[in-house]
Protein backbone atom coordinates (compact mmCIF):
# COMPACT_ATOMS: atom_id res chain seq x y z
CA UNK A 1 0.00 0.00 0.00
CA UNK A 2 1.59 3.54 -1.08
CA UNK A 3 1.97 5.62 1.77
CA UNK A 4 1.12 9.32 2.64
CA UNK A 5 4.43 10.47 1.66
CA UNK A 6 4.05 8.46 -1.50
CA UNK A 7 0.94 9.68 -2.83
CA UNK A 8 2.65 13.09 -1.76
CA UNK A 9 5.54 12.83 -3.94
CA UNK A 10 3.56 11.55 -7.00
CA UNK A 11 0.62 14.18 -6.40
CA UNK A 12 4.12 16.97 -6.51
CA UNK A 13 5.44 14.49 -9.69
CA UNK A 14 1.84 14.70 -11.11
CA UNK A 15 1.46 19.09 -10.55
CA UNK A 16 4.95 19.59 -12.03
CA UNK A 17 4.41 17.36 -15.24
CA UNK A 18 1.21 18.91 -16.03
CA UNK A 19 3.55 22.70 -15.06
CA UNK A 20 5.86 21.56 -17.35
CA UNK A 21 3.36 20.33 -19.74
CA UNK A 22 1.23 23.64 -19.83
CA UNK A 23 4.20 25.46 -21.85
CA UNK A 24 4.41 23.00 -24.38
CA UNK A 25 3.11 23.52 -27.87
CA UNK A 26 3.49 20.75 -30.48
CA UNK A 27 2.76 16.68 -30.25
CA UNK A 28 7.08 16.09 -30.54
CA UNK A 29 7.27 18.16 -26.83
CA UNK A 30 4.51 17.00 -25.52
CA UNK A 31 5.53 12.98 -26.02
CA UNK A 32 9.33 13.85 -25.29
CA UNK A 33 8.15 15.47 -22.04
CA UNK A 34 6.19 11.89 -21.18
CA UNK A 35 9.28 9.77 -22.28
CA UNK A 36 12.20 11.59 -20.33
CA UNK A 37 9.79 12.01 -16.81
CA UNK A 38 8.72 8.04 -17.13
CA UNK A 39 12.18 6.70 -18.31
CA UNK A 40 14.09 8.81 -16.10
CA UNK A 41 11.96 8.37 -12.84
CA UNK A 42 12.10 4.25 -13.71
CA UNK A 43 15.26 3.86 -15.25
CA UNK A 44 13.93 2.41 -18.77
CA UNK A 45 16.62 2.96 -21.59
CA UNK A 46 14.17 2.69 -24.38
CA UNK A 47 10.77 3.93 -25.29
CA UNK A 48 8.04 5.38 -27.59
CA UNK A 49 4.87 7.02 -27.92
CA UNK A 50 3.21 5.51 -31.08
CA UNK A 51 -0.12 8.31 -32.19
CA UNK A 52 -2.79 7.10 -33.83
CA UNK A 53 -2.15 8.77 -36.96
CA UNK A 54 1.00 6.94 -37.56
CA UNK A 55 3.18 9.45 -35.81
CA UNK A 56 6.27 7.77 -33.69
CA UNK A 57 8.62 9.94 -31.07
CA UNK A 58 10.99 7.60 -29.63
CA UNK A 59 13.91 7.76 -26.89
CA UNK A 60 17.27 5.28 -27.05
CA UNK A 61 15.78 3.51 -29.63
CA UNK A 62 15.21 3.03 -33.28
CA UNK A 63 11.42 2.73 -33.13
CA UNK A 64 12.03 -1.48 -34.50
CA UNK A 65 13.23 -2.90 -30.70
CA UNK A 66 11.27 -5.02 -28.59
CA UNK A 67 8.64 -3.17 -25.53
CA UNK A 68 8.05 -5.22 -22.36
CA UNK A 69 5.00 -2.35 -21.60
CA UNK A 70 2.63 -0.63 -23.61
CA UNK A 71 0.67 2.18 -21.98
CA UNK A 72 -2.81 3.59 -23.81
CA UNK A 73 -3.20 7.56 -24.46
CA UNK A 74 -7.02 8.31 -24.41
CA UNK A 75 -9.36 11.09 -23.79
CA UNK A 76 -12.26 10.53 -23.10
CA UNK A 77 -12.57 7.85 -24.62
CA UNK A 78 -10.58 8.48 -28.06
CA UNK A 79 -7.78 6.27 -28.51
CA UNK A 80 -4.72 8.92 -29.59
CA UNK A 81 -1.79 6.43 -29.38
CA UNK A 82 -0.01 4.60 -26.75
CA UNK A 83 3.29 4.55 -24.71
CA UNK A 84 5.90 1.76 -25.31
CA UNK A 85 8.26 1.19 -22.66
CA UNK A 86 11.05 -1.22 -22.64
CA UNK A 87 12.96 -3.34 -20.06
CA UNK A 88 14.13 -1.28 -16.76
CA UNK A 89 17.90 -1.15 -16.13
CA UNK A 90 17.29 -2.75 -12.77
CA UNK A 91 16.48 -6.10 -12.83
CA UNK A 92 12.52 -5.88 -11.91
CA UNK A 93 9.82 -5.45 -13.47
CA UNK A 94 6.89 -2.21 -12.30
CA UNK A 95 4.71 -2.68 -9.83
CA UNK A 96 1.09 -2.15 -10.02
CA UNK A 97 1.92 1.45 -7.97
CA UNK A 98 4.02 2.01 -10.96
CA UNK A 99 1.99 1.74 -13.54
CA UNK A 100 -0.98 3.77 -11.75
CA UNK A 101 1.70 6.23 -11.85
CA UNK A 102 2.52 6.13 -15.62
CA UNK A 103 -1.42 5.55 -16.18
CA UNK A 104 -2.06 8.55 -14.62
CA UNK A 105 0.77 10.63 -16.55
CA UNK A 106 -0.76 8.68 -19.89
CA UNK A 107 -4.01 10.43 -19.11
CA UNK A 108 -2.59 14.00 -18.30
CA UNK A 109 -0.67 13.83 -21.52
CA UNK A 110 -3.58 12.56 -23.67
CA UNK A 111 -5.43 15.46 -22.05
CA UNK A 112 -2.73 17.92 -23.05
CA UNK A 113 -2.65 16.57 -26.40
CA UNK A 114 -6.38 16.76 -26.79
CA UNK A 115 -5.30 20.36 -26.99
CA UNK A 116 -2.25 20.28 -28.53
CA UNK A 117 -4.31 19.03 -31.42
CA UNK A 118 -6.70 20.96 -31.15
CA UNK A 119 -4.18 23.99 -31.44
CA UNK A 120 -2.55 22.46 -34.22
CA UNK A 121 -6.27 22.50 -35.91
CA UNK A 122 -6.92 25.78 -35.45
CA UNK A 123 -3.81 27.16 -36.67
CA UNK A 124 -4.18 25.00 -39.77
CA UNK A 125 -7.55 26.05 -40.26
CA UNK A 126 -6.24 29.86 -39.79
CA UNK A 127 -3.85 28.71 -42.64
CA UNK A 128 -6.21 27.51 -44.84
CA UNK A 129 -8.08 30.20 -44.28
CA UNK A 130 -5.23 32.92 -45.04
CA UNK A 131 -4.72 31.04 -48.03
CA UNK A 132 -7.92 31.20 -49.39
CA UNK A 133 -8.33 35.00 -48.53
CA UNK A 134 -4.77 35.45 -50.08
CA UNK A 135 -6.14 33.51 -53.54
CA UNK A 136 -9.70 34.94 -53.82
CA UNK A 137 -7.59 38.10 -53.26
CA UNK A 138 -5.60 37.44 -56.63
CA UNK A 139 -8.32 36.01 -58.22
CA UNK A 140 -10.22 39.17 -57.66
CA UNK A 141 -7.07 41.27 -59.09
CA UNK A 142 -6.75 38.70 -62.10
CA UNK A 143 -10.27 38.84 -62.82
CA UNK A 144 -10.02 42.81 -63.33
CA UNK A 145 -7.13 42.02 -65.11
CA UNK A 146 -8.48 40.07 -67.66
CA UNK A 147 -11.40 41.78 -67.92
CA UNK A 148 -9.56 44.12 -69.32
CA UNK A 149 -7.53 41.86 -71.57
CA UNK A 150 -8.70 41.60 -75.33
CA UNK A 151 -6.40 38.90 -76.37
CA UNK A 152 -6.37 35.04 -75.59
CA UNK A 153 -2.75 34.37 -75.50
CA UNK A 154 -2.27 37.76 -72.77
CA UNK A 155 -5.17 36.45 -70.56
CA UNK A 156 -3.32 32.56 -70.87
CA UNK A 157 -0.40 34.23 -69.80
CA UNK A 158 -1.42 36.05 -66.38
CA UNK A 159 -3.38 33.06 -65.43
CA UNK A 160 -0.28 31.04 -66.16
CA UNK A 161 1.86 33.70 -63.95
CA UNK A 162 -1.23 33.34 -61.46
CA UNK A 163 -0.78 29.52 -61.10
CA UNK A 164 3.02 29.40 -61.04
CA UNK A 165 2.80 31.96 -58.17
CA UNK A 166 -0.20 30.68 -56.03
CA UNK A 167 0.74 26.83 -56.37
CA UNK A 168 4.66 26.89 -56.63
CA UNK A 169 4.43 25.43 -60.04
CA UNK A 170 7.61 24.59 -61.90
CA UNK A 171 5.86 23.92 -64.97
CA UNK A 172 2.71 24.31 -66.87
CA UNK A 173 0.41 24.51 -69.49
CA UNK A 174 -2.76 25.83 -70.79
CA UNK A 175 -4.21 24.56 -73.77
CA UNK A 176 -7.27 26.37 -75.33
CA UNK A 177 -10.21 24.79 -77.93
CA UNK A 178 -10.98 26.26 -80.83
CA UNK A 179 -14.57 27.45 -82.11
CA UNK A 180 -16.17 24.22 -83.83
CA UNK A 181 -13.22 22.04 -83.17
CA UNK A 182 -11.18 19.22 -81.32
CA UNK A 183 -7.82 20.73 -81.63
CA UNK A 184 -6.25 23.12 -78.92
CA UNK A 185 -3.91 26.51 -79.00
CA UNK A 186 -1.11 25.95 -76.11
CA UNK A 187 0.03 28.66 -73.76
CA UNK A 188 3.23 27.08 -71.29
CA UNK A 189 5.64 28.24 -68.58
CA UNK A 190 9.21 26.28 -68.37
CA UNK A 191 8.25 23.64 -71.13
CA UNK A 192 8.62 23.75 -74.69
CA UNK A 193 5.27 24.40 -76.06
CA UNK A 194 3.27 22.52 -78.56
CA UNK A 195 2.95 24.35 -81.81
CA UNK A 196 0.08 24.64 -83.97
CA UNK A 197 -3.93 23.32 -83.49
CA UNK A 198 -3.20 19.49 -82.04
CA UNK A 199 -5.17 17.54 -80.31
CA UNK A 200 -5.78 16.55 -76.59
CA UNK A 201 -4.00 13.30 -76.85
CA UNK A 202 -0.82 14.66 -78.57
CA UNK A 203 -0.74 17.50 -76.36
CA UNK A 204 -1.27 14.96 -73.30
CA UNK A 205 1.65 13.31 -74.74
CA UNK A 206 4.25 16.22 -75.90
CA UNK A 207 4.06 17.42 -72.41
CA UNK A 208 4.97 14.69 -69.94
CA UNK A 209 2.72 16.53 -66.97
CA UNK A 210 0.88 14.54 -65.26
CA UNK A 211 -2.08 16.45 -63.18
CA UNK A 212 -4.62 17.55 -65.20
CA UNK A 213 -7.89 20.00 -64.16
CA UNK A 214 -10.19 20.32 -66.96
CA UNK A 215 -13.40 22.45 -67.76
CA UNK A 216 -16.35 21.16 -69.87
CA UNK A 217 -13.44 20.08 -72.60
CA UNK A 218 -13.13 23.89 -73.68
CA UNK A 219 -9.89 24.32 -72.01
CA UNK A 220 -7.50 22.32 -69.92
CA UNK A 221 -4.51 22.63 -67.26
CA UNK A 222 -1.39 20.24 -67.61
CA UNK A 223 1.19 20.73 -64.51
CA UNK A 224 4.34 19.57 -63.22
CA UNK A 225 5.76 18.98 -59.77
CA UNK A 226 5.73 21.84 -57.08
CA UNK A 227 8.62 23.52 -56.15
CA UNK A 228 8.01 22.48 -52.42
CA UNK A 229 7.61 18.74 -53.51
CA UNK A 230 4.24 18.41 -52.08
CA UNK A 231 1.67 16.80 -53.82
CA UNK A 232 -1.23 18.56 -56.31
CA UNK A 233 -3.64 18.70 -53.51
CA UNK A 234 -7.52 18.79 -54.46
CA UNK A 235 -7.39 22.38 -53.04
CA UNK A 236 -4.73 22.99 -55.80
CA UNK A 237 -7.20 21.46 -58.23
CA UNK A 238 -9.98 23.32 -56.59
CA UNK A 239 -8.06 26.64 -57.05
CA UNK A 240 -6.94 25.90 -60.57
CA UNK A 241 -10.66 25.15 -61.69
CA UNK A 242 -11.84 28.84 -60.55
CA UNK A 243 -9.38 30.39 -62.70
CA UNK A 244 -9.75 28.21 -65.59
CA UNK A 245 -13.24 29.34 -65.43
CA UNK A 246 -12.08 32.55 -65.22
CA UNK A 247 -10.07 32.15 -67.97
CA UNK A 248 -12.75 30.67 -69.89
CA UNK A 249 -15.62 33.45 -69.73
CA UNK A 250 -12.36 35.85 -70.79
CA UNK A 251 -11.86 33.98 -73.85
CA UNK A 252 -15.72 33.61 -74.14
CA UNK A 253 -16.15 37.75 -74.22
CA UNK A 254 -13.16 38.21 -76.33
CA UNK A 255 -14.45 35.61 -79.43
CA UNK A 256 -18.06 37.20 -78.80
CA UNK A 257 -15.95 41.28 -79.21
CA UNK A 258 -14.01 40.05 -81.93
CA UNK A 259 -17.05 38.36 -83.94
CA UNK A 260 -18.93 41.47 -83.05
CA UNK A 261 -16.37 43.64 -84.79
CA UNK A 262 -15.89 41.36 -87.68
CA UNK A 263 -19.87 41.49 -88.12
CA UNK A 264 -19.99 45.18 -87.55
CA UNK A 265 -17.01 45.10 -90.09
CA UNK A 266 -18.85 43.34 -92.99
CA UNK A 267 -22.33 44.80 -92.35
CA UNK A 268 -19.94 48.08 -92.78
CA UNK A 269 -18.62 46.36 -96.14
CA UNK A 270 -21.61 44.84 -97.13
CA UNK A 271 -23.54 48.65 -97.22
CA UNK A 272 -20.22 49.73 -99.30
CA UNK A 273 -20.36 47.00 -101.86
CA UNK A 274 -24.46 47.51 -102.09
CA UNK A 275 -23.61 51.15 -102.73
CA UNK A 276 -20.86 50.40 -105.31
CA UNK A 277 -23.32 47.70 -106.84
CA UNK A 278 -26.13 49.68 -107.33
CA UNK A 279 -23.90 52.45 -108.77
CA UNK A 280 -23.09 50.22 -111.14
CA UNK A 281 -26.41 48.85 -112.56
CA UNK A 282 -28.77 51.45 -114.97
CA UNK A 283 -30.77 53.25 -113.07
CA UNK A 284 -33.34 52.91 -116.39
CA UNK A 285 -33.03 50.69 -119.18
CA UNK A 286 -32.74 52.29 -122.65
CA UNK A 287 -36.51 52.36 -124.54
CA UNK A 288 -36.91 51.28 -128.03
CA UNK A 289 -39.85 50.80 -130.51
CA UNK A 290 -38.92 46.81 -131.15
CA UNK A 291 -37.19 45.86 -128.01
CA UNK A 292 -39.41 44.62 -124.98
CA UNK A 293 -36.87 44.79 -122.24
CA UNK A 294 -36.49 44.50 -117.83
CA UNK A 295 -34.17 43.44 -116.17
CA UNK A 296 -33.84 42.30 -111.81
CA UNK A 297 -31.53 41.32 -109.07
CA UNK A 298 -32.35 39.46 -106.23
CA UNK A 299 -29.72 40.18 -103.43
CA UNK A 300 -28.59 38.01 -101.07
CA UNK A 301 -26.19 39.16 -97.80
CA UNK A 302 -23.06 39.38 -98.86
CA UNK A 303 -22.94 41.17 -101.74
CA UNK A 304 -21.85 39.57 -104.77
CA UNK A 305 -20.53 40.63 -108.30
CA UNK A 306 -23.84 40.71 -109.98
CA UNK A 307 -23.68 43.04 -113.22
CA UNK A 308 -25.84 43.66 -115.87
CA UNK A 309 -26.17 46.72 -118.10
CA UNK A 310 -27.47 47.73 -121.47
CA UNK A 311 -26.73 51.15 -123.80
CA UNK A 312 -28.60 52.20 -127.15
CA UNK A 313 -25.94 52.69 -129.74
CA UNK A 314 -27.88 53.72 -132.49
CA UNK A 315 -32.00 53.43 -133.23
CA UNK A 316 -31.84 50.15 -134.27
CA UNK A 317 -28.97 48.64 -132.08
CA UNK A 318 -29.23 47.62 -128.35
CA UNK A 319 -25.73 46.72 -126.54
CA UNK A 320 -26.39 44.32 -123.45
CA UNK A 321 -24.31 42.35 -121.40
CA UNK A 322 -24.38 40.56 -117.66
CA UNK A 323 -21.46 39.36 -115.97
CA UNK A 324 -20.49 37.63 -112.71
CA UNK A 325 -17.70 37.96 -110.55
CA UNK A 326 -15.99 35.22 -108.36
CA UNK A 327 -16.22 36.29 -104.82
CA UNK A 328 -18.38 38.76 -102.80
CA UNK A 329 -17.97 41.86 -100.51
CA UNK A 330 -16.17 44.76 -101.64
CA UNK A 331 -13.18 42.79 -103.48
CA UNK A 332 -15.66 41.56 -106.00
CA UNK A 333 -17.08 45.14 -106.28
CA UNK A 334 -13.92 47.17 -107.03
CA UNK A 335 -13.22 44.35 -110.02
CA UNK A 336 -16.61 44.72 -111.50
CA UNK A 337 -16.36 48.68 -110.97
CA UNK A 338 -13.01 48.78 -112.89
CA UNK A 339 -14.94 46.21 -115.90
CA UNK A 340 -17.53 48.67 -116.21
CA UNK A 341 -15.41 51.62 -116.14
CA UNK A 342 -13.36 49.77 -118.86
CA UNK A 343 -16.47 48.79 -121.02
CA UNK A 344 -18.24 52.25 -121.02
CA UNK A 345 -15.26 53.79 -121.95
CA UNK A 346 -15.07 51.37 -125.27
CA UNK A 347 -18.64 51.46 -126.15
CA UNK A 348 -18.69 55.63 -125.87
CA UNK A 349 -15.03 55.59 -128.19
CA UNK A 350 -16.78 53.06 -130.67
CA UNK A 351 -15.34 50.00 -130.33
CA UNK A 352 -18.44 47.80 -130.75
CA UNK A 353 -16.77 44.71 -131.48
CA UNK A 354 -17.19 41.88 -129.10
CA UNK A 355 -14.24 39.99 -129.41
CA UNK A 356 -11.99 43.19 -129.28
CA UNK A 357 -14.27 44.11 -126.11
CA UNK A 358 -13.45 40.64 -124.61
CA UNK A 359 -9.93 41.19 -125.21
CA UNK A 360 -9.46 44.15 -123.22
CA UNK A 361 -11.44 43.58 -120.54
CA UNK A 362 -9.63 39.43 -120.25
CA UNK A 363 -6.37 41.81 -120.67
CA UNK A 364 -7.26 44.61 -117.82
CA UNK A 365 -8.72 41.75 -115.19
CA UNK A 366 -5.55 40.02 -115.54
CA UNK A 367 -3.30 42.05 -114.83
CA UNK A 368 -4.69 43.96 -112.01
CA UNK A 369 -6.71 41.16 -110.46
CA UNK A 370 -4.94 37.88 -107.97
CA UNK A 371 -5.27 34.54 -109.78
CA UNK A 372 -8.38 32.97 -108.29
CA UNK A 373 -10.10 36.13 -109.17
CA UNK A 374 -11.94 36.18 -112.79
CA UNK A 375 -15.42 37.02 -114.46
CA UNK A 376 -18.22 35.18 -116.26
CA UNK A 377 -19.98 37.48 -118.96
CA UNK A 378 -22.28 37.41 -121.69
CA UNK A 379 -21.84 40.47 -124.23
CA UNK A 380 -24.54 41.07 -126.92
CA UNK A 381 -25.90 43.58 -129.61
CA UNK A 382 -29.43 43.08 -130.94
CA UNK A 383 -29.70 44.64 -134.49
CA UNK A 384 -33.39 45.00 -135.07
CA UNK A 385 -32.78 46.35 -138.87
CA UNK A 386 -30.65 43.57 -139.98
CA UNK A 387 -32.51 41.42 -137.73
CA UNK A 388 -29.89 40.12 -135.88
CA UNK A 389 -27.98 39.05 -132.66
CA UNK A 390 -24.29 39.39 -132.13
CA UNK A 391 -23.37 37.49 -129.39
CA UNK A 392 -20.24 36.24 -127.31
CA UNK A 393 -20.40 34.01 -124.08
CA UNK A 394 -17.07 34.09 -122.02
CA UNK A 395 -17.77 31.18 -119.41
CA UNK A 396 -21.30 32.30 -118.45
CA UNK A 397 -24.49 30.89 -117.71
CA UNK A 398 -26.29 29.70 -121.41
CA UNK A 399 -29.00 32.25 -122.20
CA UNK A 400 -32.32 30.90 -123.52
CA UNK A 401 -33.25 31.81 -126.39
CA UNK A 402 -36.85 31.38 -127.64
CA UNK A 403 -39.97 32.54 -128.92
CA UNK A 404 -43.81 33.18 -128.42
CA UNK A 405 -44.94 30.80 -131.56
CA UNK A 406 -42.88 28.02 -130.95
CA UNK A 407 -41.84 25.58 -128.37
CA UNK A 408 -38.33 25.21 -129.13
CA UNK A 409 -35.48 26.78 -127.37
CA UNK A 410 -31.52 27.83 -128.31
CA UNK A 411 -28.46 28.01 -125.74
CA UNK A 412 -25.96 30.39 -126.76
CA UNK A 413 -23.00 29.37 -125.87
CA UNK A 414 -20.14 30.04 -128.11
CA UNK A 415 -17.65 32.51 -127.00
CA UNK A 416 -14.83 31.72 -124.77
CA UNK A 417 -13.69 31.19 -121.26
CA UNK A 418 -13.80 33.39 -118.47
CA UNK A 419 -12.76 36.82 -118.38
CA UNK A 420 -9.10 37.16 -116.60
CA UNK A 421 -8.03 33.55 -116.31
CA UNK A 422 -5.53 33.57 -118.93
CA UNK A 423 -3.97 36.64 -120.31
CA UNK A 424 -3.74 34.90 -123.90
CA UNK A 425 -7.46 33.76 -123.68
CA UNK A 426 -8.83 33.50 -127.43
CA UNK A 427 -12.36 34.42 -128.08
CA UNK A 428 -15.08 33.94 -130.69
CA UNK A 429 -18.26 35.84 -131.53
CA UNK A 430 -21.22 34.55 -133.17
CA UNK A 431 -24.25 36.03 -135.08
CA UNK A 432 -27.32 34.79 -135.68
CA UNK A 433 -31.06 35.40 -137.22
CA UNK A 434 -33.63 36.73 -135.35
CA UNK A 435 -37.32 37.19 -135.90
CA UNK A 436 -40.25 38.89 -134.34
CA UNK A 437 -41.23 37.05 -130.95
CA UNK A 438 -37.97 35.87 -130.16
CA UNK A 439 -36.97 36.10 -126.42
CA UNK A 440 -33.07 35.77 -124.99
CA UNK A 441 -33.52 35.59 -121.22
CA UNK A 442 -30.05 35.86 -119.46
CA UNK A 443 -29.64 34.93 -116.05
CA UNK A 444 -26.82 34.16 -113.05
CA UNK A 445 -25.84 31.49 -111.28
CA UNK A 446 -27.73 32.47 -108.25
CA UNK A 447 -31.17 31.48 -109.86
CA UNK A 448 -30.59 27.67 -110.88
CA UNK A 449 -28.48 27.04 -107.91
CA UNK A 450 -31.58 27.70 -105.44
CA UNK A 451 -31.79 24.70 -103.71
CA UNK A 452 -34.97 23.09 -101.47
CA UNK A 453 -35.28 21.78 -98.24
CA UNK A 454 -33.60 18.13 -99.73
CA UNK A 455 -30.64 19.82 -101.84
CA UNK A 456 -32.40 19.48 -104.48
CA UNK A 457 -30.98 22.83 -107.18
CA UNK A 458 -33.65 23.92 -109.41
CA UNK A 459 -31.89 23.50 -112.44
CA UNK A 460 -31.91 24.39 -115.82
CA UNK A 461 -34.29 22.03 -117.17
CA UNK A 462 -37.04 23.46 -114.78
CA UNK A 463 -36.09 26.95 -115.97
CA UNK A 464 -36.77 26.19 -119.27
CA UNK A 465 -39.84 24.61 -118.93
CA UNK A 466 -41.18 27.71 -117.03
CA UNK A 467 -39.94 30.06 -119.77
CA UNK A 468 -41.76 27.67 -122.94
CA UNK A 469 -45.04 28.17 -120.19
CA UNK A 470 -44.70 32.02 -119.98
CA UNK A 471 -43.32 32.20 -123.78
CA UNK A 472 -46.32 34.62 -124.51
CA UNK A 473 -46.11 36.78 -121.68
CA UNK A 474 -44.04 40.45 -121.70
CA UNK A 475 -40.35 40.40 -120.59
CA UNK A 476 -41.65 41.96 -117.12
CA UNK A 477 -43.94 39.07 -116.32
CA UNK A 478 -41.36 36.82 -117.58
CA UNK A 479 -38.95 37.95 -115.03
CA UNK A 480 -40.75 38.25 -112.31
CA UNK A 481 -42.53 34.37 -112.25
CA UNK A 482 -39.05 33.51 -113.09
CA UNK A 483 -37.32 34.66 -109.76
CA UNK A 484 -40.16 33.75 -107.93
CA UNK A 485 -41.29 30.29 -108.76
CA UNK A 486 -36.90 29.56 -108.06
CA UNK A 487 -37.43 31.45 -104.67
CA UNK A 488 -40.34 29.51 -103.96
CA UNK A 489 -38.49 26.60 -104.65
CA UNK A 490 -35.90 27.02 -102.20
CA UNK A 491 -38.30 28.12 -99.79
CA UNK A 492 -37.48 31.81 -99.50
CA UNK A 493 -33.83 30.98 -98.85
CA UNK A 494 -30.82 32.36 -101.58
CA UNK A 495 -27.71 31.19 -101.42
CA UNK A 496 -26.35 33.77 -103.82
CA UNK A 497 -27.81 37.21 -105.90
CA UNK A 498 -30.01 36.42 -108.31
CA UNK A 499 -30.16 38.86 -111.62
CA UNK A 500 -32.09 38.09 -114.66
CA UNK A 501 -32.42 39.68 -117.88
CA UNK A 502 -35.14 39.42 -120.06
CA UNK A 503 -34.79 40.95 -123.81
CA UNK A 504 -37.74 40.20 -126.45
CA UNK A 505 -37.86 40.96 -129.92
CA UNK A 506 -41.35 42.42 -130.62
CA UNK A 507 -43.83 41.43 -133.28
Amino acid sequence: MPTDRTRLIECSSFLEFAANANQIQTRREICDHLLLTVMGRFAIPRGQVALSDGSQYGRGSDGNGDFSSRFPLTFAGQRLGELLLGPRLVNKPLTKEEESFIIGLCSLTATFMKNIMGREDLKQANRNLSKKILELNSLFELSRELLLTKDIGRAAALCLNELSGQLLLKQILIAVREQSSDKYNCFGRNIEVPTGRLPREEIRAASGLNNEVDVDGKVFLLAGEKMNHQPFSHSDKAFSHILLNFLLTTIDNIRMVEERVAREKLEREILIARDIQQKLLPQQLPEMPEIDMKAAMETYGEVGGDYYDAIRLSETKLFFLMADVTGKGIPASLIMSAVQSSLKTLITTGHHNLVQIAESLNKLISETTETNKFVSMFLGILDTKAPTLSYLNAGHNHPILFNRNHTDTRELIRGGMVLGLFEDAVFESDTIAVTPGDTLFLYTDGLTEICDSGGNEFGEEPLRQLLLKNRNQPCKSIVTTAIKEAINFGNGRLVDDVTVMCIGYRL
